[in-house]
């Protein structure tokens, strides 16, 4: 249920995205490959781990109370993952790219965070890796999912720094990556 809750909170902007009007768009086939492995890897392992007995191998005797707490996490990981979208808004987008008239967002939960959306994935990830109480399932997503963010940040923020300049520069200063900032930058 919280996976189709997922699919659910992205179908709407993924129905009204339009790829016309782009100023710019960042296209590698390694990101069409890791978004391909991040979907093979996640859902499809949570797949198995829903519909087959085949990575009961892998399962941890994780007590009840715990796994219910990773479903209370990985709802948690979900609404804020809507809240994120409902920020972007038009910025969303599957790919990198840059609207025509592209401006920096940096309200609601991009205020202290640059790339909150995959903070949100992480917090799904997290929680439903304790809610299955399967070790694959949870290699499977966090691995797929870290070699996603490890080569798909850096062309993000370098493609935003490009347009938006100093601008990005001093909103990456003042804010973190995918975690708040702990302490205020140094004037």
């Amino acid at each position: 249920a919280l996976i189709a809750l997922y699919a659910i909170v992205r179908a709407p902007y993924q129905w009204r995205y339009r790829p016309r009007h782009k100023k710019a768009r960042l296209f590698h086939v390694r990101e069409s490959v890791l978004i391909s492995f991040v979907t093979i890897c996640w859902w499809g392992s949570s797949a198995v781990f829903i519909f087959s007995a085949r990575l009961d191998f892998a399962t941890l005797p994780l007590p009840g109370w715990l796994r219910m707490g990773g479903a209370c996490i990985m709802l948690a990981g979900i609404l804020y993952f809507w809240r994120v979208h409902h920020f972007l808004g038009s910025h969303w987008s599957p790919a990198l790219e840059l609207n025509e008239l592209h401006t920096l967002v940096d309200t609601g939960p991009y205020m202290r965070i640059r790339h909150p959306m995959y903070t949100a994935i992480w917090i799904s990830i997290i929680g439903q890796s304790i809610l299955c109480a399967n070790w694959v399932v949870a290699a499977a997503a966090c691995g797929s999912f870290l070699l996603l963010c490890v080569f798909r940040i850096p062309d993000e923020e370098r493609m935003l720094a490009s347009e938006l300049g100093q601008q990005y520069g001093d909103y990456i200063r003042r804010t973190g990556r995918i975690l708040p900032r702990i302490r205020p930058p140094a004037e």
